[in-house]
């Protein structure tokens, strides 16, 4: 019986604990001298991860990936001349393996390991509808609410003050559930000796592409639905820059109906810093020092009313979006139709100062100098608002050029964790002299990306997928939408909008008999023979089945080609999926075609030879 001793090496990445943003390459050497033979169930990537704080930022990673943002994992031999594994696209696949593979628990274990983060799926209260107060402390909203590990309100200390931090840097542990070497799922030992030594390079997102809008929802009696709060009028289609509340549709500060993504003003902060009851006069010169946020029970037809802090997503450091009205004249109190957003606050010493809440449990938004809303008739400093007018987060661009809301994160101290089985002698030796010999073959599964587009306008779409693969179990095809990346919406959520049916021809034969129906896919419900089989081919995948509700939610047409662990050859056959859609296909689609297959790795006169 092999009787081994454990322990742990870290690899630093080659620029040591420095920094990685955007689109950099993270590149780390795993040393065959120090880990000759590894463990990967016990091994891991651990770095940590932190939203930029320099100026206003309400980003966190998109909760459907989680706290992972690489967009390109690849593994090479120690002398970086065979490509063993490279895994395209990972953010999609990952929110694929998320939203299938895992249950409840999963997603409490990625919140602490993966850093997942999330956006609250119903507006919080507090049991007397106020934050604890006592008097005069001041708690300060410098993390922005809603409670996710990376923009959280801090918990205070014994004087009542908050850490001093706008976001929170969190560790991330990573284990590969993509990768046939590193996985750790795999419970074979990678010989790193006969590798010559393993090259990890990861390849970051851009930052608008792995980072979402921290979003907050609110429920109203007598009104369906949730919505989100706190920025306006969020388009998904639109930037920063021209984000704004869409002209004609707000009718009424009053319409709670229409207002419920935004706050409600109950009065302002006089230059002397009293609070006033009631909306900001047009009164010109006269200063304002801050404002107060109405609370639920102030005005039920009113916008939303704030009950906590932790649902505010106004944060220090930032500044305030105001609807303001101009039917009647600039600047105009007595209309009733708001018809765009300025920012308050145009240089740095304007800015939110702090956020506390008052003994009558309103929030109370200080102001780092004294602002004049009416100072030029018609410019940037016009903001006059009803009381209940509309309150938000400003994310835009700044009059004055500045953009309030750079989004970015930067990663930093990674390193593999890798826990090394020290074998009793010879053991290695014999080990290389059947690599040496051409005696030894290493077999893992992989995954290879095929890529196809489908431009606007193509309903009926017969896809070939090029491939030469030899021992093949499934097939996944997952949608990527091809647009402008933004922080208001999911870059990794596959369309299902009129997804009509789908057939493979594998080798010319039609499979299954009949087209696959998608039709009630595409509208929301469970299309029967397309979730039989979905789960057929993750069953044959490395995806471990937990959740295959809502397929419509994550929409994937999957094939199963070997049963039972069998696999199917894909060498000199013809491959392809026809897929249509009806009435109309109204996107530009990039189709991956996930591969699950088999290599194997031989040793030949030295050098190092994969085969798929």
């Amino acid at each position: 019986m092999l009787q081994t001793v454990n322990k742990s090496i870290n690899f630093q990445s080659d620029r040591g604990n420095d920094i990685y943003r955007e689109n950099e390459v993270v590149r780390i050497k795993l040393d065959p001298g120090s880990a000759p033979l590894v463990n990967t169930q016990d091994s891991y990537l651990m770095f940590s991860i932190k939203m930029d704080d320099a100026n206003l930022r309400y980003c966190i990673p998109d909760p459907a990936l989680g706290g992972v943002p690489f967009e390109q994992i690849t593994l090479m031999d120690g002398n970086e001349t065979t490509l063993l594994e490279q895994m395209d696209n990972v953010g999609l696949w990952t929110c694929m393996k998320n939203y299938y593979g895992n249950n409840v628990n999963d997603e409490h274990l990625q919140k602490i390991y993966e850093g997942r983060g999330g956006i609250n799926s119903e507006y919080i209260k507090t049991v007397d509808g106020v934050m604890p107060y006592t008097g005069s402390t001041r708690n300060e909203n410098l993390g922005g609410g809603f409670q996710s590990q990376y923009h959280q309100f801090p918990a205070t200390d014994a004087n009542g003050d908050s850490a001093p931090t706008n976001s929170r840097k969190c560790q991330v542990l990573y284990r590969f559930p993509m990768s046939g070497l590193l996985s750790a799922m795999k419970s074979e030992l990678l010989p790193l000796v006969t590798l010559n030594g393993l090259v990890i390079k990861l390849t970051l997102m851009s930052n608008a592409k792995f980072l979402r809008i921290q979003q907050v929802q609110a429920r109203q009696a007598g009104i369906a639905g949730a919505y989100d709060i706190g920025y306006g009028l969020i388009d998904e289609q639109a930037t920063p820059a021209t984000q704004q509340f869409q002209a004609g549709v707000v009718n009424s500060p009053h319409d709670g109906a229409t207002l419920l993504s935004n706050y409600g003003l109950y009065g302002y902060l006089n230059a002397a810093g009293a609070a006033q009851v009631g909306g900001i006069p047009d009164n010109g010169a006269a200063d304002i020092t801050g404002i107060v946020l109405q609370k639920t029970s102030d005005a039920a037809d009113l916008a939303m009313g704030v009950d906590s802090l932790k649902n505010l997503s106004l944060k220090v450091g930032g500044y305030l979006g105001v609807g303001y009205s101009t039917t009647g004249g600039v600047g105009t109190e007595a209309s009733t139709v708001v018809t765009g957003l300025v920012a308050v606050g145009l240089t740095a010493d304007e800015k939110i100062a702090s956020i506390t809440i008052d003994t009558n449990g309103r929030a109370v938004v200080r102001f780092t100098a004294a602002i004049r809303p009416n100072q030029n008739a018609g410019g940037d400093d016009d903001f006059l608002v009803k009381a209940g007018g509309p309150i938000c987060a400003w994310i835009g661009a700044l009059p004055d050029g500045e953009a309030s809301s750079t989004e970015g994160y930067a990663i930093s101290d990674i390193q593999m964790v890798c826990n090394v089985v020290e074998a009793p002698a010879g053991y290695m030796e014999a080990m290389v002299n059947q690599a040496s010999s051409g005696q030894l073959k290493i077999q893992y599964n992989s995954y290879r990306d095929e890529r196809v587009n489908i431009t606007t306008g193509s309903i009926s779409n017969e896809i070939f997928i090029p491939c030469d693969l030899q021992r093949c179990y499934c097939i996944l095809a997952v949608n990527e939408i091809l647009r402008g990346h933004s922080i208001y919406r999911s870059d990794f959520t596959p369309t299902n909008t009129n997804l009509f049916n789908y057939q493979w021809i594998l080798n010319g034969t039609n499979t299954p008999n009949i087209p696959v129906s998608l039709t009630k896919l595409a509208n929301n419900q469970v299309s029967p023979l397309q979730i039989i089989e979905l789960e057929k081919a993750l069953d044959e995948s490395s995806i471990r089945i937990r959740n295959i509700q809502n397929p419509h939610n994550f929409a994937v047409i999957g094939r199963r080609l070997g049963a039972y662990g069998d696999s199917v050859s894909l060498l000199d056959k013809t491959v392809k999926c026809r897929i249509n859609y009806s009435p109309t296909q109204t996107q530009n689609l990039l189709y991956h075609f996930y591969i699950y297959h088999t290599k194997t790795l031989m040793f030949e006169g030295g050098g190092r030879i994969v085969l798929e």
